[in-house]
């Protein structure tokens, strides 16, 4: 009975590491597109403030 029920909460785990490293992959590159985009504004205001 023990052993059933750890091999479940092993399995559910698993699971949630992977959806949560699959939020996580989406979530960085969310980031890093919100980054680039924040440095590209930077620039423009460099460039109008020239």
């Amino acid at each position: 009975m023990m052993k059933m029920k750890n091999l479940k909460l092993l399995l559910l785990s698993i699971i949630l590491i992977k959806v949560v490293g699959h939020n996580n992959l989406k979530i960085q590159k969310h980031i890093r597109v919100s980054t680039e985009n924040s440095k590209n504004q930077f620039k423009v205001l460099k460039i109008e403030r020239l």
